[in-house]
């Protein structure tokens, strides 16, 4: 029988950053669902600013940092790189096929 190899040790997650992106992806789901029954949680129309108004640019700022905190752990940026566009484009080509024209 063949031994098994051990495995590479296993990078700990941030915590805080796991618990933050959770919270940003519950308030999308919240903003998304709750602004017909509480006004509250809709987008500002002009002045003053509210919960939803936060949503997007918390989860840019999330996913600048996990980008960030990523890139330091992989030794070929260029190949990282390329595989994280083509990511992005996927993820771009699913959403244009689930919102149509919306």
């Amino acid at each position: 029988t063949a031994k098994a190899s051990p495995a590479a040790p296993r990078q700990q997650r941030l915590v805080s950053l796991d618990v933050f992106r959770g919270i940003t992806v519950l308030l999308m789901i919240i903003v998304d669902d709750a602004g017909s029954f509480l006004p509250a949680m809709n987008h500002s129309p002009w002045e003053g600013v509210t919960i939803a108004d936060f949503v997007m640019p918390f989860f840019l700022f999330i996913v600048g940092v996990a980008l960030a905190l990523a890139y330091k752990r992989v030794p070929d940026k260029l190949d990282a790189t390329r595989k994280a566009t083509l990511r992005a484009l996927k993820l771009f080509c699913v959403g244009l096929v689930l919102q149509g024209t919306y």
